[in-house]
């Protein structure tokens, strides 16, 4: 059944990819929220 193993990469890329957009939406809350505190 393992025949394509582009179908295991393509799922860790999509992974990897949502975790960083995750973070970086994260860090994209946090940064306003720093500023105005700072302000």
């Amino acid at each position: 059944m393992y025949h394509r193993p582009l179908a295991g990469s393509d799922q860790r890329d999509t992974l990897f990819v949502l975790a960083e957009l995750t973070l970086v939406i994260c860090g994209a809350w946090e940064a306003p929220r720093v500023r105005t505190s700072q302000t």
